[in-house]
């Protein structure tokens, strides 16, 4: 079985038989450059990808990559006010309309300087059937949001839903933009929706980094990087979309149970939810942790300190093979 792989600056297959192809350079200017997301096969059969960095404005390119052909085209230059720039860490997700639907980190064209001045970024719809690009909405004005580190999904409402890492009103803990927000986006209706806000501190977190996900109960499970009742470590959360209700479900507390959470979570085969922290952790150095939460009971348990020997800080999420293992 071949698998398509993007990592760093080129794009490569590696099949079962641990073969490793390289199918195409990434080169700045000419077809992006640094890739930070995931790629996507959407119905067309090919696969559809972001780069953070290179094309013609240095501010990254949506690309098509076609793995029977082994074509590769750009199709859209980010040009930061137009259409957004640098899509970081986030990857697209083609919705029930057909259509692929992505955000940018910068760019955009309202309140810049509430995002240090190049912009909050957008969220856009791309028809892969025409190569149509449409910005939908500008993070950063009416929708009191910015700059998103992840991706959108679609939950069985069929309403996207997204976090942003600033946004949500001014706090001391994170920003005088806010500690971010959960947002949901009505493809139909084109209509933003600010869900709810984080704080930082305390009650519920700060800075999520990362994507939402929804689980066989039909709540939505994320995390944040920062915030918490232990400050720096971040919160583990639910929401419910039927009732707009959010609630923490823990704290990450640093040496115990790790901290600092970039990645999202994944729902396995037994149920349980699987993630990992970037730092924190029992593994020498503070160097995070995978860990295991039972949304049944509501318990968290540790299952792996990093410590050098097998691997550090991972900024990530898990997967789930046909074999029934955790890859990371």
């Amino acid at each position: 079985m071949k698998k398509l792989l993007l990592f760093l600056a080129v794009a490569f297959c590696f099949n079962a038989n641990a073969q490793y192809t390289k199918l195409l350079d990434f080169q700045g200017t000419t077809n992006g450059g640094e890739p930070q997301g995931d790629l996507m096969q959407a119905s067309d059969g090919m696969l559809y990808g972001m780069t953070s960095g290179g094309g013609a404005n240095n501010m990254g390119v949506l690309f098509q990559y076609n793995p029977s052909t082994l074509t590769y085209t750009k199709k859209i230059d980010f040009d930061g006010t137009t259409n957004g720039s640098q899509p970081y860490y986030g990857s697209l997700l083609q919705a029930s309309d057909g259509m692929l639907y992505g955000m940018t980190s910068g760019g955009g064209g309202s309140n810049s300087n509430n995002c240090g001045g190049g912009g909050c970024g957008v969220l856009f719809q791309f028809d892969p059937s025409t190569s149509t690009y449409t910005k939908k909405i500008d993070f950063g004005n009416t929708t009191d949001a910015g700059n998103p580190y992840g991706s959108l999904i679609q939950a069985s409402d069929g309403m996207l839903y997204g976090m942003t890492w600033t946004g949500g009103g001014a706090s001391t803990f994170c920003s005088s933009n806010g500690c971010g927000v959960l947002f949901q986006y009505n493809p139909t209706t084109n209509v933003y929706t600010k869900k709810f806000a984080f704080t930082g501190t305390g009650a519920n977190g700060g800075n999520p980094y990362g994507s939402l996900m929804q689980a066989s109960d039909g709540m939505l499970y994320g995390m944040t990087s920062y915030g918490g009742a232990n400050s720096y470590y971040g919160v583990l959360f639910q929401y419910n979309p039927s009732t707009s209700t959010f609630t923490k479900k823990h704290d990450f507390a640093g040496t115990t149970d790790g901290g600092t959470p970039f990645g999202s979570l994944m729902q396995a085969s037994d149920g349980m939810l699987y993630g990992m922290t970037s730092t924190s952790g029992a593994g020498g150095g503070g160097y995070g942790v995978i860990f295991q939460y039972n949304l049944a009971t509501d318990v968290y348990t540790k299952k792996i300190d990093f410590n050098t020997t097998n691997g550090y800080a991972p900024k990530g999420s898990l997967i789930q093979a046909n074999d029934g293992m955790l890859y990371g």
